[in-house]
């Protein structure tokens, strides 16, 4: 066994047996308790680890039991199988692990044990994680919280033990719980620091156990927004030095740096957000009312960015780990990774899903042909990645469609929004891609997380309807579904006024029905308590 870090020993029978349950340890060999303190952490843990890459990589042991890290920039040629249990943090993870086998040339296998999720949950909530507004959970219920704040971490739909989409999904949640209760956090830890402060140019401040994580997460926030200039962990909490030349202008200059930093890196539109450059203008902002109004602007940030790739990764992996038999894992993989497309009729004859029974006639998988014409298709791709234009990017999927090659830059396109979830070229030729092959509803999804983009930027009417009305040519009347769609992307107050706006300029007859729709939503919910609510059509119903 490997691991950079001693696992500890249960301190009544010295077993490594023993599981955490919501902060308590209890051993499975003698079934004692006992605190994180108690774990024994005897031994010269290191010394045992190097003996053991070293027997290993010799060949004294067949076999390693280990932690993703092991073998990162080791080169052991004679590896013949790598078998995953669960699931790795990304696609791109588990491939880099897969190539740690078979690198002498000869066969080899990889093997991904995984428990999948129930079939009722992926229908349920699997497509929801796409559209998440910085202010949702993630939608699977065995991650909701009981009455003590701890996840239910049990599974509604039969299942015994939870699913690795629900383990990676956990590991994102504790990240990220929720914008709202993130924003919530950071100010109840800065009103504590404040009143430690009266006592304290650096105060300390006494955390328990169990929220440390918590907290810890508050002050980096705090630290970005530059309220902070450093903190410490302490035993029992954390010490904290504020930063004495904190001053409004400075820090919302820093602020919009930060932010246009993460939206730069996920492909977002590179441009001050609106709610900041208001801010920019209130020279006077004081110290509190600048922590929860910039904290708020962060957070989402955080949440649109680094919350949404995380996000995506899981998708992306958990796309690849449930293909059905006869679509192809190296097809996939190879679609996902590669720039120039592969042919929708190429197999490995080399996998599980080519090869259900495993008895494999080949020494090696076939290779695909590549023809000129679709690696120019792939050159092309990757330019309108770079400078998007409407129009020409338009005519190259209509093309890639011809070609036979739309399935394979879907699936590309899919693996890039893992890095680049809010750009929106990106989006908008996988939401035509999704069109390309009659898979309509998914791409109307990610059309709405586009036009969650294009509204957190501030864009006007005028470009969200020509960027919406484009897309209606792959998926017809894909505009109309989302102004008017309960829920969707536009159903808010704000949102409503730039739905009527761009209808105003296409279709004044839909947008009279959404004027009416909304006004009678507004008097059933204002007389709600006075009289039963007046029944109407949507105009979905009535289109």
């Amino acid at each position: 066994m490997f691991a950079g870090t001693a696992p500890g020993a249960c301190p009544n029978c010295g077993s490594n047996n023993f599981y955490r349950h919501y902060g308590n340890y209890h051993c499975n060999a003698c079934g004692h308790g006992f605190k994180k303190e108690h774990i024994d952490r005897s031994g010269n843990w290191d010394q045992l680890t190097l003996q053991t890459q070293e027997d290993f990589l010799s060949s004294r042991l067949p076999v390693l039991v280990s932690t993703k890290g092991f073998g990162m920039g080791i080169d052991k040629q004679n590896v013949r199988l790598v078998t995953h249990y669960v699931m790795s943090g990304s696609l791109e993870a588990y491939y880099q692990e897969a190539g740690r086998a078979g690198r002498s040339g000869e066969h080899a296998h990889v093997a991904l044990v995984t428990v999948p999720p129930a079939k009722e949950c992926v229908q349920r909530h699997m497509d929801q994680l796409t559209t998440l507004s910085p202010e949702d959970n993630l939608p699977f219920p065995c991650l909701s919280r009981n009455a003590a704040g701890f996840p239910a971490l049990s599974c509604p739909y039969g299942l015994t033990e939870l699913c690795d989409v629900a383990q990676q999904a956990l590991f994102i949640q504790e990240n990220f719980p929720s914008a709202r209760q993130d924003l919530e956090d950071l100010i109840g830890t800065f009103g504590q620091l404040r009143n430690s402060q009266n006592q304290d140019q650096d105060p300390e401040i006494n955390v328990p156990s169990h929220r440390t994580g918590i907290v810890q997460r508050a002050l980096s926030r705090l630290a970005t927004l530059s309220v902070i200039q450093t903190y410490v962990k302490r035993p029992r909490g954390f010490k904290v030095r504020f930063n004495p030349e904190w001053t409004p202008a400075d820090a919302l200059r820093g602020l919009d740096k930060e932010l246009r930093g993460f939206d730069q890196q996920t492909g977002a539109p590179g441009q001050t957000l609106p709610e900041l450059q208001a801010m920019l203008g209130s020279p006077d902002l004081e110290l509190t009312e600048y922590v929860e109004k910039a904290g708020k602007l962060l957070i989402d940030t955080l949440y649109s960015n680094v919350r949404s790739m995380r996000i995506y990764s899981l998708l992306n992996l958990y796309r690849f780990s449930a293909l059905p038999p006869g679509q192809c894992r190296r097809v996939y993989l190879r679609r996902s990774f590669e720039v120039t497309p592969i042919q929708e009729d190429y197999k490995c004859g080399f996998c599980d899903t080519c090869q259900p029974d495993l008895q494999f006639e080949r020494a090696q998988a076939y290779t695909p042909v590549v023809l000129s014409h679709e690696e120019a298709l792939g050159v092309r791709f990757v330019a309108q990645l770079e400078q998007f234009n409407i129009e020409e990017a338009s005519v190259l999927l209509w093309e890639c469609q011809q070609a036979g090659v739309s399935a394979s830059l879907l699936t590309r396109s899919n693996y890039l929004l893992e890095q680049r979830p809010n750009d929106l070229g990106l989006l908008f030729m996988n939401v035509a891609l999704y069109g390309l092959e009659d898979q309509a509803e998914q791409g109307q999804r990610v059309a709405q997380r586009a036009v969650q983009v294009m509204r957190r930027a501030g864009y006007q009417t005028g470009n969200i309807s020509n960027y919406l009305s484009a897309l209606d040519a792959f998926i017809p009347e894909l505009g109309l579904s989302l102004y008017a769609g309960v829920g969707g992307p536009f159903d808010d107050p704000a949102g409503r006024r730039l739905a009527l706006e761009a209808l105003g300029l296409t279709n004044t007859g839909l947008a009279h029905e959404l004027r009416r729709r909304w006004l009678l939503s507004s008097l059933n919910d204002y007389t709600a308590h006075i009289i039963p609510p007046i029944d109407f059509k949507t105009p979905q119903e009535n289109v």
